[in-house]
């Protein structure tokens, strides 16, 4: 029986022995351990079998390679790289004798310089930023004469307001959204507000419809217009009342009347589109119009503007009347994108983000064409105005 339970515990010995761990430190050390784990930083081990045994670590970058019992070796750090020797001239040579000094240097130190990250950087909302949303967001009272007239109104006015967590103001730039010289048109000003020239991506610049839709301001097209000249008949005989009669390619009428017949020419004008927009430091600039040719082929340089078409039964405004509007229940509502860097290859840029949304309608009566924007009461440069119909 004694000579049974020898053998039993001689066995357990030998193969607790053979359960061990192995780490290879870089140094070329060897331990071996138990209980091994690896975490992100370090390594913990126990230097005897069981809890009983303090656990230890060693940091991952002193490990080249672990071993765990009945698994393979996994390699933790990279062995480091041979030195790299550089030849450089010694400052006392001679032009007969050339003397060369060797150092021996990492190789970390002749490599390349990092690049810089690419992607998105967060950059922090400014301080201001809420004074610059609530300065869209005032209330306006009403059109006009304050008396509300019994007419129901076909047409209103929209005030448009900024959406919550909208960002008009960063450490980097601010966003203003200002009425351009047309009526119901808006232009987007970005402002720099460091010491550093910073570019506009107008290819990622977007402003994006209440129906999901977008458009970005830059496109890549360019619009070409051609405009042909009228032929131009011309007499020397100031004198000749009546249009007389001629044959093309000949000089002179059946009257006997000289005159000059001049050919059409066609001219072309092409207008292209900018994908990189430059703000100077401390500068201001706007994001281009739509370019378009309207129905006489003439090209038309168009700012944003906000025009939407409503059941007039959810409302029953009359002319005078104001109905405000809760962004929850808006609706309409526009959202836009602007896209930034530092630099014009844009390895990195940041991002701004804003909305505007039909917060309030003020009835106008039927006629656009006598709208005057000052006759409504609480208006200022930061009133972006819409234009309403109403089915």
């Amino acid at each position: 029986m004694r000579l049974f339970l020898t053998t039993i515990l001689t066995i357990l010995c030998l193969l607790t022995a053979t359960a061990q761990d192995i780490i290879v430190k870089v140094d070329g050390d060897t331990l071996k351990v138990y209980d091994l784990k690896i975490n992100a930083k370090f390594i913990t081990y126990r230097e005897k079998p069981g809890k009983e045994s303090p656990s230890r670590r060693i940091g991952r970058a002193k490990v080249l390679s672990v071993k765990k019992r009945n698994c393979k070796s996994v390699t933790i750090s990279k062995p480091a790289p041979a030195p790299v020797i550089v030849q450089q001239l010694a400052e006392n040579q001679k032009k007969e004798t050339i003397v060369y000094v060797v150092n021996s240097v990492s190789a970390d130190s002749v490599e390349k310089s990092p690049k810089k990250p690419k992607g998105e950087i967060k950059r922090e909302t400014s301080a201001d930023n809420a004074q610059f949303v609530a300065a869209y967001n005032k209330n306006h009272s009403s059109y006009g004469d304050k008396k509300q007239k019994s007419k129901k109104t076909g047409r209103a006015v929209a005030i448009m307001g900024v959406t919550t967590g909208s960002v008009l103001a960063n450490e980097d730039v601010t966003v203003e959204i200002l009425k351009s010289s047309e009526i119901f048109q808006y232009e987007i000003f970005v402002q720099n507000r460091g010491d550093k020239i910073i570019y506009l991506d107008l290819e990622n610049c977007f402003r994006i419809y209440n129906d999901g839709t977008f458009k970005p301001y830059y496109s890549g097209r360019q619009i070409r217009q051609n405009k042909q000249s009228n032929s131009k008949l011309s007499f020397s005989n100031k004198s000749t009342v009546s249009r007389p009669q001629y044959t093309e390619g000949r000089k002179t009428t059946t009257g006997g009347a000289t005159f000059t017949l001049e050919d059409k020419r066609q001219t072309s004008q092409v207008v292209k589109e900018q994908k990189i927009l430059a703000v100077p430091p401390k500068g201001k600039v706007a994001l281009p119009p739509c370019v378009t040719l309207d129905e006489y082929e003439n090209i038309v340089e168009k700012y944003d503007i906000f025009s939407a078409t409503l059941s007039d039964t959810n409302y029953l405004l009359r002319a005078g009347d104001v109905v405000n509007i809760d962004e929850q229940q808006t609706p309409y509502k526009n959202s836009f994108i602007i896209t930034y860097s530092p630099n014009k290859n844009f390895e990195t840029y940041s991002t701004v983000k804003f909305g505007l949304f039909l917060r309030q309608l003020i009835g106008l009566g039927t006629k656009f064409s006598r709208f005057d924007e000052t006759l409504i009461h609480g208006y200022d440069r930061y009133t972006v105005c819409g234009e309403i119909y109403f089915e």
